[in-house]
């Protein structure tokens, strides 16, 4: 791309630096009429390949001495070609002050294609001067522009008279547009050499430049953007577009009325009344069960009185809220308080209940903990698979196994297990069946041997480490005549010690009345840890 390389130091070396927006004295914008605004817009004639052709138009956006700067858009300008901007041969422009003289102009060398916007430098030559007094335009607030708001452009038509054009339309499809740096409008009255035009809004403050005509709409980049832009090129100068007033900020005033409601599952809807005309959003406060003190929850925007909580999600809780506005002077005071509690749910049912007999009088029951709210699990038992279910016991939260100890070998036990919480209690879990076995009992050469549940019973009792009394492995000898065990004397309060060290894999008791089996088989905790108890009459 040719641009002339002496624009940019011509510039350096007159010392035209950016003067930030901010340091300028905020005054009551001015309402200049058209005849006032025509005189800060100028038609651009270029030169291409030896013939002049009016291309568009621009607007004077600072006066720095006799220098002007002028703002347009690129296709203006530049020509594209094999896919890159070429500047025109020559560029002038003319103000409307001086509808028949023309002032050369350089386009400076940096331009923004995304936007379609370049800048154009005139310094006339000794003995000429730029048209003096021009206005110096008001900033429109572009945060404020919505649909159906009046706007006022511009421009110059393709003619080779000096003209004018001014025309009033409407702003539309806000939202169709992806690039936020830009706003549409109707396309009455814009033609050709629109181009690079201002657009004002209903106070005659400026807030755009065309950049696209369409069948159905015009196209224009915010005004805001493009001076974001001369300040980042560091070419702004010391007479520029004026920002809008602002009137001294003052906080805003309270919310009131708040109120909260459930309305469906871990929701809670929020609204209160809107008393303030300045403010920036709205903060959601929330406490929640038994913290100390309010914490910002959530942001909305201004002009909102609505708001839903989507996560109160702790059932028994309560939730409290309450409302301020704020903008950039402060905070309101809150809202009143209002507050819900999420009410419990039951629980969910356990599921998959197993029972199993892992002794002559012990049952194992086991289930799935399917609830993430239950208090406690409830255990309930019957004899046979009739008659009414008694509770026999109850477990705190996340329990999913327990021992039934007070059983009968040879009984029919059916149990069914369901959870709870302060809303109510759960359905039941399928019910788990289980049958005790009697033990086994044999007689072989004067003595009674039991085995381990699930364990077949052994007649022969060679080779086998077996641990008793002095007195009952002398009588298992004498009375079985066999002598080929191997005796461990332990003492009556040894005998479990023994067993869960592995000393011995059997225990020998002499005793008078074999009934008491079932005491001493469940004191010893036999059916965990010995295959073998033997019983000496």
């Amino acid at each position: 791309m040719r641009f002339i390389t002496k624009v940019s130091i011509f510039i350096s070396a007159t010392g035209l630096t950016l003067s930030l927006l901010s340091n300028f004295g905020f005054s009551a914008p001015a309402q200049p009429d058209c005849a006032e605004l025509k005189r800060g817009v100028v038609k651009i004639v270029v030169t291409k390949n030896g013939n002049e052709l009016e291309t568009g138009t621009g607007i004077v956006v600072g006066i720095d001495g006799n220098i002007a700067l002028i703002v347009t858009a690129l296709h203006v300008v530049t020509f594209q070609k094999d896919g890159r901007f070429t500047t025109a041969e020559r560029t002038h422009v003319v103000f409307y002050d001086k509808p028949y003289v023309k002032f050369k102009g350089s386009v400076f060398d940096k331009y923004d294609s995304a936007l379609d916007m370049a800048v154009i430098v005139v310094s006339p030559e000794q003995g000429r001067k730029i048209p003096s007094d021009l206005p110096s335009f008001t900033l429109g607030d572009i945060s404020a522009l919505v649909e159906g708001n009046n706007v006022t452009t511009i421009g110059h038509p393709l003619d080779y008279e000096w003209e004018v054009q001014i025309e009033n339309n409407t702003v539309v499809g806000l939202s169709a547009l992806q690039d936020h740096r830009k706003f549409r409008f109707t396309k009455v009255g814009v033609e050709r050499g629109h181009s690079g035009g201002p657009v004002f809004n209903g106070q005659s403050q400026l807030i755009g430049m065309i950049t696209e005509r369409h069948p159905s709409h015009t196209i224009a980049v915010k005004m805001n953007e493009v001076l974001s832009l001369l300040k980042e090129w560091r070419i702004l100068t010391s007479k520029v577009i004026s920002p809008p007033p602002v009137a001294q900020l003052t906080a805003p005033r309270a919310p009131t009325d708040l109120k909260a409601a459930l309305t469906g599952n871990k929701e809670v809807r929020l609204g209160w009344a809107d008393n303030a005309d300045n403010e920036s959003g709205f903060k959601v406060m929330r406490r929640v069960g038994g913290e100390s003190q309010f914490r910002e929850y959530r942001t909305v925007g201004k002009n909102q009185n609505l708001f839903v909580d989507k996560d109160a999600d702790r059932p028994g809780t309560d939730y409290q809220y309450m409302i301020q506005a704020f903008n950039d002077a402060g905070k309101s005071l809150p809202s009143n308080m209002a507050s819900v509690k999420i009410p419990l749910t039951r629980p969910e049912a356990p599921a998959d209940l197993r029972a199993q007999a892992v002794g002559p009088t012990e049952v194992k029951l086991a289930w799935k903990d399917t609830a993430d709210n239950e208090r406690g699990i409830r255990i309930e038992r019957r004899a046979g698979t009739e008659g009414a279910f008694r509770v026999i016991d109850t477990l705190g939260p996340n329990q999913e196994s327990f021992f039934d100890k007070r059983v009968r070998p040879g009984a029919k036990y059916e149990y069914r297990v369901r959870a709870f919480n302060e809303g109510g209690e759960s359905a039941y879990s399928r019910t788990a069946l289980v049958r005790m076995a009697n033990p086994t009992w044999a007689t072989a050469s004067g003595f009674l041997a039991m085995v381990k549940a699930g364990k077949q019973f052994v007649d022969d009792i060679s080779g086998l480490k077996i641990c008793g009394s002095t007195r009952s492995l002398d009588y298992l000898r004498e009375s079985t005549g066999v002598k080929d065990f191997t005796p461990i004397v332990i003492a009556g309060g040894e005998a479990y010690m023994a067993l869960q060290r592995g000393v011995c894999e059997a225990l020998v008791v002499y005793m008078d009345d074999p009934k008491k089996l079932y005491e001493i088989y469940n004191k010893l905790k036999l059916n965990e840890v010995a295959p073998h108890l033997i019983l000496l009459p």
